[in-house]
């Protein structure tokens, strides 16, 4: 795993704080940054407190008068909500904000401690056992336990969609274990070097709520669709953002929790909402930031857009972020024709 450098032009005002067979490889580059760029003057990111060991701070409700909400322009439409099948930029900032990933990655690409603590690795490297925060809660109460961990990736196994890559060539369902309410192991059968680095990827739902909602069960398959139907346009996280609205190819509206695990302590005038417009015409994101009803931009916009950006008072706003690249290879072509 490693970095990229996402760019995004800011309103002023708003800045960062936080002919062949061909053989297409995906690689992704993660390092994931602050959730959204935010205003100065009081206004943080979604971003709160790291968690303690063992336990999580104590969340509490926003103070100030910071600003309501973020108008995000994005250039696609939100194929999905669910983590274990989204894999593209829109679908993975739903899922930074809706969800915990179980470890994360600092801009310089370091791992860090997420849901889980802290973690250990057996000597022959095939063994990971990661110790979750107590504390943590859904976004409609339910406690996270390590029962959700297990579910979660023992789903991202079975649905083989999203992410599912990184991990069905080196774990099983067999290989994902609670040992403990609060801890939990996975035991892969190869030594797999980017395992850790993985994680940041995995997104952890509300086992429970997932359960209540599956489709397409029978006497031989008792999972069903592993609520895929339900979670595409449903919620089931713990992220400091949680799902408020979503109308498919025009809008999705995240709206704060105040329950969050890590508290608010550290950021207390939080965006309220974070609405994503899709706006794919250029000219319709020159009128709403002509009209202040746009605050960030995407980078897939033409240079004469950027441009006209500038000129009404908008600036760069540059970070590493969370990627996907697709690299095409002939096969049939020397020297790629010659697998070794």
């Amino acid at each position: 795993m490693s970095l990229t450098r996402a760019v995004k032009f800011a309103r002023r005002g708003v800045s960062r704080t936080v002919g062949g067979v061909v053989v297409l490889v995906v690689i992704i580059l993660a390092g994931v940054a602050g959730y959204y760029a935010t205003r100065p003057g009081g206004a943080g990111s979604t971003t709160s407190s790291p968690s303690q060991q063992g336990s999580s701070t104590t969340s509490t409700t926003s103070q100030g008068s910071g600003p309501s909400t973020l108008n995000v322009q994005v250039s696609q439409a939100f194929g999905t909500l669910d983590p274990a099948t989204g894999n593209d930029y829109t679908q993975f900032l739903a899922n930074i904000n809706m969800y915990d990933n179980l470890l994360t990655q600092k801009p310089d690409g370091s791992v860090v401690s997420n849901l889980a603590y802290k973690w250990s690795v057996s000597p022959d490297g095939l063994t990971y056992t990661f110790s979750i925060n107590s504390g943590v809660k859904f976004h409609n109460g339910d406690q996270l336990t390590a029962s959700d961990v297990v579910f979660s990736m023992q789903r991202e196994l079975a649905v083989q969609q999203g992410f599912a890559a990184l991990w069905v060539p080196v774990l099983s369902s067999a290989g994902v274990s609670a040992v403990n309410a609060t801890a939990v192991q996975f035991h892969l059968s190869k030594v797999y070097a980017p395992f850790l680095g993985s994680l940041s990827l995995f997104f952890v739902v509300d086992q429970s709520l997932v359960m209540q909602h599956l489709a397409n069960t029978s006497s031989t398959n008792q999972m069903g669709d592993w609520g895929v139907g339900w979670l595409t346009t449903h919620d089931a996280g713990s992220g400091p953002y949680m799902l408020q609205n979503w109308q498919r190819d025009v809008t999705l509206t995240l709206t704060r929790f105040s329950g969050y695990w890590k508290g608010w302590a550290s950021n207390p005038t939080p965006f309220q909402s974070v609405s994503y417009q899709v706006i794919t015409s250029d000219a319709t994101v020159l009128s709403l930031a002509k009209e202040g009803q746009l605050d960030w931009t995407g980078t897939f916009l033409a240079v004469p857009t950027y441009k006209s950006l500038q000129q009404q008072g908008w600036t760069w706003d540059t970070f590493p972020s969370a990627n996907i690249f697709d690299l095409k290879m002939n096969t049939h072509a020397a020297p790629l024709n010659n697998i070794y």
